[in-house]
C-alpha cells in the first residue's frame, strides 16, 4: 500500500513542487491550501504523513500540529514542519506544538524522505 502525505501550504507554487517530488516517488498525495482545510481532510482520510509550512493566514501549521496531536494522540502521522529558519523562534514554537522535526525552505526532497523514514521508525518504537 502506497503512503500518503497531506502537504499544507499557502503559496500555490511550493505546495505543487513539493507534491510533484512525492507524486514522483511513488506517494499519494493529499494537498490543502490552509490549516482548516488540512484537518478537514484528516478527518476524512488519514495520512501517513503531514509536511506543513508554519506561517498561513488563518489555521497556521503550528494550530494544525496541535489539534491533530490533541485528536489523535498516538494514531497521529509524522508531522514535519517547513521554515524559512528552521533555528527559529517560530521553529522552536513548532516542535513544543508537536511538530516532529522542523526542516528549511527550500528543503532538500532526500533529505525530507529520511526524516519521514526517521519519524517513522520513532513512532513505532514508541519514541516521541
Amino acid at each position: 500500500m502506497k503512503s500518503t502525505v497531506l502537504i499544507i501550504d499557502d503559496n500555490r507554487q511550493a505546495l505543487d513542487s513539493l507534491a510533484s517530488l512525492f507524486l514522483r516517488n511513488g506517494w499519494m498525495v493529499q494537498r490543502a491550501e490552509s490549516g482548516d482545510e488540512a484537518l478537514a481532510m484528516a478527518k476524512l482520510h488519514m495520512p501517513s504523513t503531514v509536511v506543513s509550512s508554519l506561517t498561513m493566514p488563518g489555521v497556521s501549521g503550528c494550530d494544525v500540529a496541535r489539534s491533530m496531536r490533541a485528536k489523535y494522540r498516538d494514531e497521529c502521522p509524522v508531522l514535519i514542519a517547513l521554515a524559512g529558519n528552521a533555528e527559529s523562534d517560530i521553529a522552536k514554537q513548532a516542535i513544543e506544538a508537536g511538530f516532529s522535526m522542523v526542516l528549511a525552505k527550500p528543503v532538500d526532497f532526500q533529505h525530507l524522505l529520511s526524516m519521514i523514514r526517521l519519524g517513522r521508525r520513532g513512532q513505532r518504537s514508541g519514541a516521541k
